[in-house]
Parts: C-alpha cells; sequence; structure tokens
C-alpha cells in the first residue's frame, strides 16, 4: 500500500472536515482486479472507483514544537489542514496540544516523518451500499471499524449514508 499515491495537485482544506478534505480537489484513481478482497484491500481498493485520498501520520508532539513547524518542514501549509487535524483528533484548540500527545496529521505527502503512516482511501457508496459492504469488500469487519469510520468521516452516521457519497476508509 505505500505505492499508492493521491494525485501531485494539493488538498486544500481550510474550513472543512475530514470527508470535504478530499471532495475540493481531483485525485488519482487506483484500480484493482484481483479476486480477494484481502489482497485487494492491500493493493489499494476492491473497486477501480476507489482513490487515495490522502495518508496520516502519526506525530508525537515535542517540546518546543509547533504544528505550523511540521509543516514547515514538510513543504505544506498547515492551515490548509487544520479542519482535519481537529476532525481526526478531536481537538477544536490548538492550545490544548501538549508536548507527548500522539497527533494524526493527514497529508498529501506520503512518508514525510516515518514509514508507519496510513493511507486513506475514498469510496463513492453506490445505491443500495453500505458502510458494512465496503468494509468487506476491503476484508474489515465493520464492527471492528465502525468507530474508525465514524472518526475519519467527521462524525457522519454510517447507516445514513447515501449514494454519491465519499466515505473514507483507512487502510489498516
Amino acid at each position: 500500500r505505500n505505492s499508492l499515491k493521491p494525485s501531485s495537485s494539493a488538498l486544500k482544506i481550510s474550513g472543512v472536515n475530514a470527508q470535504q478534505f478530499i471532495e475540493t480537489t481531483e485525485r488519482r484513481s487506483i484500480s484493482c482486479h484481483l479476486s480477494s478482497s484481502k489482497n485487494c484491500a492491500e493493493s489499494g481498493g476492491k473497486s477501480g472507483d476507489d482513490e487515495v485520498a490522502f495518508y496520516v501520520i502519526p506525530y508525537v508532539m515535542e517540546k518546543g514544537n509547533w504544528l505550523a513547524n511540521v509543516y514547515y518542514c514538510w513543504g505544506l501549509d498547515y492551515e490548509d489542514y487544520l479542519d482535519a487535524i481537529n476532525s481526526l483528533n478531536d481537538i477544536s484548540d490548538l492550545d490544548t496540544i501538549y508536548v507527548g500527545k500522539l497527533l494524526y496529521l493527514p497529508t498529501t505527502k506520503e512518508n514525510l516523518q516515518n514509514s508507519n503512516y496510513t493511507t486513506v482511501m475514498a469510496h463513492v457508496m453506490k445505491s443500495g451500499e453500505t458502510a458494512y459492504d465496503v468494509c468487506q469488500s476491503y476484508g474489515y469487519d465493520y464492527y471492528d471499524m465502525e468507530d474508525t469510520l465514524v472518526k475519519y468521516n467527521g462524525g457522519a452516521d454510517m447507516t445514513k449514508l447515501q449514494a454519491g457519497q465519499k466515505l473514507l476508509i483507512p487502510l489498516m
């Protein structure tokens, strides 16, 4: 899964939640024509319609460091990611971030901090399809993933997804 990459266009997400994070730019489609759903999930998604939305890098806040500095070192503007940072980390005030706090930082560049990152796929819901179905297509148990899906999708109710809506799926 480390070979999956979003398009080269930068994602501007200021003023949007993690779900809207991927809706503002174009991304590269990832095709998958494998018969095994587990192998398919490992290679980037069961459906040719699924796309890499972004990556999430775990980062432990260090003394004297600021999010702006972290993103600056990555060649990115952290303000473009603020709402997604807040959504993924359940924080509303950056002043509450303390030394040693584990943060999940979204980025459009893979493998910036280390090799321990998560690829997040975007799946467009089809008529009659459920989050349970999508999880199964990735080889995941829905009930094990439900809280994670809610978090990555801005608190959306997984039972009320509609056709055309994007569902973010972190590849675990």
